[in-house]
């Protein structure tokens, strides 16, 4: 299976994942079993890709997958990217082989995630569990469905998050801080 998509998203950080998860079921979502996240993210030991607002990594869960996402859109509101993905069979072999290609530079993020589905919504709600915090992502293609959600669970459009976990993780450890691992 080969993916590509715009994604479309904006992240809140929470503080209580029980009353969000109230609220998205009210709200008709169905939440699934919590998956284990392993997220290594690869780029030349200059940082190349991210200088060019690219982003590579493998990620290992209930099935292993590679990624490319092209930063295309500044915006305030929403975070967009392209997104390319690929289902792959070994992970930590795809990470080895990209290393040996080049991609030397290696960051680990580490995550619980639990997933976030509505039968007549093609918005989708995630709730991440990660070593800094617990954080909810809502993403979709159609931007009004993502401010009726924002709307739905009561969240502050003040405290929306437009940037990445990586850039998370930066924010609250420090500049040096290279791994978010449990």
């Amino acid at each position: 299976m080969t993916t590509n998509n715009k994604e479309i998203e904006v992240k809140f950080e929470i503080k209580n994942v029980q009353d969000i998860k109230n609220k998205l079921i009210k709200i008709g979502g169905e939440i699934g079993e919590k998956v284990f996240q392993r997220t290594i993210k690869l780029d030349t030991p200059n940082e190349d890709l991210m200088k060019r607002g690219v982003f590579l990594r493998v990620r290992k869960e209930d099935y292993d997958v590679m990624t490319v996402k092209i930063k295309n859109k500044e915006d305030k509101e929403l975070f967009e990217r392209d997104e390319f993905e690929i289902k792959i069979e070994n992970a930590d072999k795809a990470a080895q082989m990209l290393k040996i290609v080049g991609f030397s530079f290696e960051r680990i993020l580490e995550k619980y995630r639990e997933t976030c589905i509505f039968k007549n919504k093609s918005v989708i709600v995630v709730i991440d569990k990660l070593p800094f915090g617990d954080y909810i992502e809502i993403e979709c293609e159609n931007k009004k469905e993502i401010e009726d959600m924002i709307s739905n669970l009561g969240l502050l459009s003040e405290k929306r998050i437009v940037g990445t976990y990586w850039d998370l993780l930066k924010e609250k450890e420090g500049p040096d801080k290279k791994d978010a691992i449990f």
